[in-house]
């Protein structure tokens, strides 16, 4: 409960000189609501006789049971009840059902979780050398197990390989050393993992450097960074493997005769999907790692490219590289992935599709290109504690995991029980099926700095699972309890001479699980009476009302990938609710009081509430002007443009409220990257049209922001303009 303790006639008495004298400027033109909480100034003459908000039901009307048709089904750990191999790093699937793994330290074991009585056996004793890579395979009438280690003095990476003699045995004599690659140091990036496809060897290296430093990896003629695929169907003496005939430079000689693809920068490993026939890679990034599917000559984008993010100055648009199907930037306690593994036989929304896993938070996630109908979609699917060191596929289906302390198990799908509502009023969440009418659960909320989205208004809810509290942090973000639903309702006035009739056209929500936020979009028919849910992203002209003048805006529906740029995959990326955000007098419904004090009475909250400092009202002409601007910055730009935000790592501005002003990398510092404007600034003093800030604001188009879901600049940016322009100097760090 909140420690803001008051009689509500008091607080009237005493909120009343705070208050307006035009209500309508309490709240922004883009985001007034309809319901209970108005977000109006203007308070009732009479005394409240109560609480503004109800007390919350012990039943929750609003659900969104089961699972979404068409969201890549949540994973879970099913472990075994084989002995965990302490410093795992390695995994294969072996014979017969038995798994092979490879330590830290260079020992081989098998593991059989179909035999009781001898679950483990060692292969081969540790040589003190790390295995980071193992493939199985039948070569040269052998079945053979290839074991990438390395070794430090000298820095070096071995492949060898060894002969099995049964699921559970290892001849050490047969012991073949394929290739060996020497690097500049011990602490360099080498890569990880091995791949065999009948008869062929392939080796994924990183490119060969440390640190912030990088490599030759854009360089098809030199190892490092590189994809290698080496012929050992015939081996039989050391490093007498061939060169594949069919190898992209294989007429070149040399070991550029070796590649396959380059442009890797320190790969987690590469897997083979039989079923479709094709190469994955896994390439961890300094800041933003990916996963790619890689044909041959592949360019996989290293250094210049890393993920989708151009890392040269001047711009990319001419580089023939191979874009990743998915991107994973590291934020949230990410830093990679692990060793991932196709999905086959497992379900059918997963065929086709790449699982890997965070080697540091844990997350799970899977990419899925666009086949066979089926969009391309990419989601965060669970979250395992520990973190995976490995994953491997089964022959006969499923995927195989240990994680961090060793343990084997198997990624099982697990859907939750219940039907997911395909159309908005099976969820309960409004009686009748109309936005007017919000369920008993559904808690309304308002901001003071609302994202603009083309003049729509904004209808704002909150649901927690009966008896659940959401959790303050010390700077006033909020942690919501597994189970919470966000509901976001967009209105616009569809004829433009009756701008006050307002017509629902789209609610999105946010679905809290253990592991991550979901998306969804529902579309609402033109009557405004049923929306229906939305497989994918699109987008709908209209006409509206704007200013009081007619408008064309082009209203986004985003797909569940596009909510996740600005979003996030972490646990806390609920972009409007905080507690700066919330702190603000609201109208429930003709009773004026602070949405803090309403909110904690219904016990919403875990805890004493701290006290940021409340975020501008950017449409307050009463407000420092520096304040205004920054507000509407937050709200529109702060998303991403954030460490751990979607904008390029590189990309070194910090534009959050709780950033001050002189550290945001904003006034007096030059662009960046190359853009149609001519600007020399991001902010220049006193120059609105030398700063790129402004510029890109002002403007639609390709160069755009906020670049995404708005078709018409927003008149009040202008604040942004007042700023610029009153400035005199950039501030001193």
């Amino acid at each position: 409960m909140a420690t803001r303790a008051k009689t509500w006639g008091l607080l009237l008495l005493l909120a009343a000189p705070a208050c307006r004298e035009d209500p309508s400027e309490s709240t922004p033109a883009d985001d007034s609501t309809t319901g209970s909480a108005t977000g109006s100034d203007e308070a009732t003459e009479a005394p409240p006789s109560g609480p503004p908000l109800p007390p919350r039901p012990q039943a929750q009307s609003c659900r969104f049971d089961g699972w979404a048709p068409g969201l890549l089904p949540p994973l879970s750990f099913d472990p075994t009840d084989v002995p965990s191999v302490p410093g795992a790093r390695a995994l294969a699937a072996g014979l017969a059902g038995t798994v092979l793994v490879g330590t830290d330290d260079g020992r081989l074991v098998v593991l059989d979780p179909t035999d009781a009585l001898e679950p483990m056996a060692e292969l081969r004793p540790a040589d003190g050398n790390r295995i980071t890579g193992l493939a199985l395979a039948s070569t040269a009438g052998l079945d053979a197990v290839f074991v990438r280690s390395e070794t430090d003095a000298p820095a070096r990476t071995r492949i060898t390989r060894f002969t099995l003699t049964d699921p559970h045995g290892l001849d050490p004599a047969s012991a073949l050393e394929v290739i060996a690659i020497d690097h500049d140091g011990p602490d360099v990036r080498r890569g990880a993992g091995l791949l065999v496809t009948e008869g062929l060897l392939w080796i994924p290296l990183g490119d060969d450097r440390e640190g912030d430093d990088v490599g030759p990896a854009d360089d098809p003629h030199l190892r490092a960074g590189n994809l290698l695929r080496l012929d050992v169907s015939t081996l039989a003496v050391p490093h007498g493997y061939d060169l594949p005939p069919d190898n992209p430079l294989a007429g070149e000689g040399g070991v550029a005769a070796e590649t396959w693809a380059f442009g890797l920068r320190d790969p987690a490993g590469c897997v083979h999907d039989s079923t479709h026939d094709r190469i994955w890679c896994a390439d961890v990034g300094a800041d933003v790692s990916e996963v790619s599917l890689v044909p041959a000559a592949a360019f996989l984008g290293w250094p210049r490219l890393e993920g989708n993010d151009c890392q040269v100055f001047g711009g990319c648009d001419n580089l023939d590289s191979q874009l990743p199907q998915a991107t994973h930037r590291h934020a949230d306690g990410d830093c990679g992935p692990a060793f991932p593994a196709p999905a086959e036989d497992m379900d059918p929304e997963l065929d086709g599709a790449l699982v890997y896993a965070d080697r540091c938070s844990g997350k799970l996630l899977a990419a899925r290109p666009a086949q066979g109908g089926k969009k391309s979609t990419r989601a965060v699917v669970g979250q395992l504690d520990p973190a995976p060191a490995a994953l491997a596929s089964d022959p006969s289906g499923g995927i195989w995991a240990i994680d961090a302390d060793g343990r084997l198990g198997r990624l099982v799908v697990e859907r939750p029980p219940g039907e997911f509502p395909t159309v908005l009023s099976a969820s309960g969440c409004f009686a009748g099926g109309g936005v007017t009418s919000p369920a008993p659960d559904l808690v309304p909320y308002t901001l003071n700095a609302p994202l603009w989205t083309d003049g729509s208004h904004k209808q704002r809810h909150l649901v927690l699972p009966p008896g659940t509290r959401i959790a303050v942090q010390d700077d006033g973000s909020l942690r919501f309890p597994v189970g919470t639903t966000i509901l976001k309702t967009f209105s616009y006035a569809l004829d433009p001479f009756a701008p006050d009739v307002l017509t629902p056209v789209e609610t999105r929500v946010m679905i809290r699980r253990s592991w991550a936020w979901e998306f969804h979009g529902y579309a609402w028919n033109e009557d405004g009476t049923e929306a229906e849910l939305l497989d994918g992203g699109q987008s709908r002209i209209m006409l509206t009302s704007l200013e009081g003048a007619p408008t064309v805006v082009d209203h986004t529906f985003p797909s569940r990938d596009e909510c996740g740029y600005c979003h996030g995959t972490g646990d806390v990326r609920a972009l409007g609710p905080r507690l700066d955000q919330l702190d603000r007098w609201v109208d429930y419904d003709g009773v004026l009081a602070s949405q803090l004090d309403a909110l904690a009475d219904i016990d919403l909250f875990e805890g004493p509430l701290p006290a940021p400092p409340p975020i501008a009202d950017y449409t307050d002409p009463e407000a420092p002007l520096e304040d205004r601007a920054r507000a509407y910055l937050h709200a529109n730009c702060g998303h991403c443009h954030r460490p751990g935000g979607w904008t390029p790592p590189a990309l070194d501005m910090d534009m959050r409220w709780t950033t001050p002003t002189a550290q945001t990398r904003l006034c007096g510092v030059a662009p960046q990257y190359s853009s149609t404007f001519d600007a020399d600034h991001r902010v220049a003093p006193g120059a609105p049209q030398d700063s790129l800030i402004w510029l890109r604001l002002s403007t639609r188009g390709p160069w755009q922001m906020p670049p995404v879901a708005t078709s018409v600049p927003d008149p009040h940016a202008w604040v942004v303009h007042e700023w610029i322009d009153d400035l005199e100097l950039c501030p001193e760090q």
